[in-house]
């Protein structure tokens, strides 16, 4: 799945969850930080879990499972095309997650918010990267049938 297009596009969006903890840190005013509306933050929370969870789900059910049973096969065009979809909306959803917290430390000039919300984010990147190891084609021997323990 590490080809010359996931790469960049992975790392740009890692780029931009640093982007938005460095942007809030330097607006930061001496002035006090408030609390973002309390159902705002309860409810930008659920939807981040969710979302994080829902990920993890997809990822799974989208990429990991067909790859490793050899429905998708990535070094064809059709397969990366196939995975083209599921792996950008894994990574579009993963960065919702760090757009929260940007929003929550902008309402209330309190920079926790964005820097919680990005360390979840970078976190689940690092589960979404294109290097993963799930996300490589199992290797196959002869007989169709993976090697027996060491």
């Amino acid at each position: 799945m590490a080809t010359s297009t996931y790469k960049p596009l992975w790392a740009a969006l890692c780029v931009a969850q640093l982007a938005y903890v460095l942007m809030i840190v330097l607006q930061q005013e001496t002035e006090q930080a408030s609390s973002p509306p309390g159902a705002l933050l309860l409810a930008l929370l659920v939807i981040a879990a969710g979302t994080g969870l829902g990920t993890i789900v997809y990822r799974r059910r989208a990429l990991v499972n067909p790859i490793r049973s050899g429905e998708l096969d990535l070094n064809t065009p059709a397969g990366a095309e196939r995975a083209f979809g599921p792996y950008i909306v894994n990574l579009a959803l993963t960065e919702s997650i760090g757009i929260y917290g940007l929003i929550l430390s902008s309402l209330s000039d309190d920079p926790k918010y964005v820097i919680g919300f990005a360390t979840v984010s970078l976190t689940l990147m690092y589960v979404h990267r294109p290097t993963a190891p799930e996300l490589k084609p199992p290797l196959s021997s002869g007989s169709g049938s993976m090697p027996p323990p060491i």
